[in-house]
Parts: structure tokens; sequence; C-alpha cells
């Protein structure tokens, strides 16, 4: 028995949903909590807390911009 929710924004599962769609999702793994509402009311259960954020192909994330002040000095002049 899956979870009943309704599409409060435009999403897609199995087909396009439109808002106010009210259909039946496998389980939470499912769930986007960024489209969907549960029907009954309930807060859905998150297994796993988000991890940070990374950029491109960068696992450690951005680093910081090095500004004019650390940059080499211009040796063609």
């Amino acid at each position: 028995m899956g979870i009943k929710v309704i599409a409060h924004h435009q999403g897609y599962y199995g087909q396009f949903r439109e808002v106010g769609d009210e259909f039946e999702i496998e389980n939470e793994e499912a769930f986007h909590d960024s489209w969907m509402d549960r029907a009954d009311g309930k807060q859905a259960k998150r297994t796993k807390a988000a991890g940070t954020q990374t950029t491109g192909n960068n696992p450690l994330g951005a680093k910081p911009h090095a500004g004019a002040d650390t940059l080499p000095p211009n040796d063609l002049t």
C-alpha cells in the first residue's frame, strides 16, 4: 500500500501531475516536498539529512575566490 499525496505544484511521478491532482506514491523515498503534500496531513519522514552541496566536479565544494592581493606577480611586464 502506498502513500496518498496531493500535488501543490506541477510535477512528474509516472506521468505529468497538475496542481490539485491526488495520487499514490510507492514509498517515502518517492516523496518530493517541493511539489507534493501528504493527503493525510502528516509530515514526510526523512531518512537522511541533506549533504553538503558541491560545485561541479569538486567534491569539497567551491573554494574561495583569490583576490587581487593574493595573485602572483605578473612577470610579463
